[in-house]
């Protein structure tokens, strides 16, 4: 629940637009403020009496969705997908079956590398992903891990940070790590292991200073290609377009806005 300060700072900072000192002459000779708020209120991208599908739960925001994906599939190897849950994917959950249905046009003879987070990963749809022959790397969650004998928080604590703990399956296609930087991670893989180990600056907040630390690959290539994720959603946090309402249709609205404009 947002405090009422937040609600009325963030209607200051749109009213900047039209301060002598901070406005933007664009936008304050073509609307007034009051106008912004009063289309924001208006705005409608289906007609609110065509009831539509029943199942389609975003008929909302069908029309732009729709628009954005066309956009996306015109790029080369960047087809747009439904990601709704298919039959056969159906027994891994909302986030495997989410992986599997992306990672369905991905030509098998390339040796694709896919990267996901912990929300996405189980065991299975790792080695599911390598028998069609893309590699992957992930973070997992300690529950998913099937039981595997890895040391735990507490005991890589106790050898300091930087410290690793390996363990490959019995036929040597899936190698798990966990090292401990900050927290501890845990990252299997199906290409890449803890064998080549570099350094990586931590901040070390009792020492109050920078500290090098031990790194293995596997989690410098995570880092490396999931990095693209965490940059947009830096990006976009840094300029969104302030327009608060209760109507998610706007709300999800103004962030596609956001994100086709970072993209």
């Amino acid at each position: 629940m947002r405090s009422l300060a937040e609600y009325f700072s963030e209607y200051l900072l749109l009213l900047m637009y039209w301060e002598p000192h901070t406005g933007i002459t664009l936008t304050a000779d073509t609307f007034s403020v009051n106008r912004i708020f009063k289309l924001r209120n208006h705005l409608h991208l289906v007609n609110n009496m065509d009831d539509g599908s029943p199942e389609d739960k975003i008929l909302k925001m069908r029309p732009l969705l729709n628009r954005i994906r066309e956009t996306s599939q015109s790029e080369k190897r960047r087809k747009g997908k439904s990601t709704g849950i298919r039959s056969e994917h159906k027994h891994r959950g909302s986030g495997g079956s989410i992986v599997m249905r992306l990672s369905e046009h991905i030509p098998q003879v390339c040796r694709y590398k896919i990267y996901f987070d912990n929300y996405f990963t189980s065991m299975s749809l790792v080695l599911e992903l390598l028998k069609k022959k893309s590699f992957s790397i992930e973070t997992i969650r300690p529950n998913w891990l099937q039981k595997c004998p890895l040391k735990s928080e507490c005991e890589l604590k106790k050898e300091g940070r930087g410290s690793v703990n390996v363990c490959v399956t019995t036929e040597e296609d899936l190698c798990v790590v966990r090292w401990l930087g900050n927290s501890a991670v845990t990252l299997p893989s199906s290409y890449l292991g803890a064998e080549i180990i570099g350094k990586v600056n931590k901040w070390s907040a009792a020492q109050k200073q920078h500290l090098e630390v031990t790194r293995p690959a596997i989690v410098k290539d995570y880092c490396v290609f999931m990095g693209g994720i965490d940059k947009i959603d830096f990006l976009i946090s840094l300029y969104r377009i302030c327009m608060e309402t209760k109507k998610w249709p706007i709300k999800v609205t103004f962030h596609m806005v956001d994100l086709s404009i970072c993209n």
